[in-house]
């Protein structure tokens, strides 16, 4: 592969990546479902302007808790062990892609 090639191509992967990352934050910050990111210590990174308006919290009243501030009182325990399993799973599957 020729310099330029190499040069085009990296160029190309750059592009890509900035909009991928641009329509990504869009997507994030214009859909109506509240959204919460967290990291593998179940700690929130960050959330949507329609996570603030579903639940009431503010970004800055969230950031480093857990998403256990959400529960409600109306789901048993057994609920909660089911779900975190599947977020488990689901990061654990996200992680090896």
């Amino acid at each position: 592969m020729s310099k330029v090639s190499q040069n085009r191509n990296i160029n190309y992967d750059k592009a890509l990546e900035s909009f991928s990352s641009h329509l990504v934050t869009k997507l994030f910050n214009k859909v109506t479902e509240g959204i919460l990111i967290t990291n593998a210590s179940k700690k929130i990174l960050t959330v949507n302007s329609a996570f603030e308006v579903v639940t009431g919290y503010k970004f800055d009243e969230v950031i480093g808790l857990s998403p256990a501030i959400l529960q409600s009182g109306l789901h048993d325990a057994s609920f909660y062990k089911n779900m975190w399993a599947c977020l488990l799973y689901t990061s654990d599957a996200a992680d090896e892609g």
